[in-house]
């Protein structure tokens, strides 16, 4: 199997984790999730920000995948 696409499978996944807590966060509040003490909503916006860059990081190599190579080739 291909490192690169390990690699983008493991971004999706864990971008679509820390999306799901982001938003399991912003509903509850205040208080703690899942061990996690949340004391503002505003809080919840860290977790988001990283799994949306998490998430699109791994559609993109899964992108580039798809459409041929992950490098350029030149031609002679």
């Amino acid at each position: 199997m291909d490192i690169v696409k390990v690699f983008a499978i493991v971004l999706t996944i864990s971008g679509m984790v820390l999306l799901t807590f982001a938003c399991l966060a912003f509903v509850q509040g205040s208080g703690t999730l899942l061990g996690v003490d949340i004391a503002q909503r505003g809080y919840t916006v860290v977790p988001f920000l990283l799994g949306m860059i998490f998430f699109l990081a791994g559609i993109y190599l899964f992108k580039n995948l798809l459409s041929g190579s992950t490098t350029r080739r030149t031609r002679d």
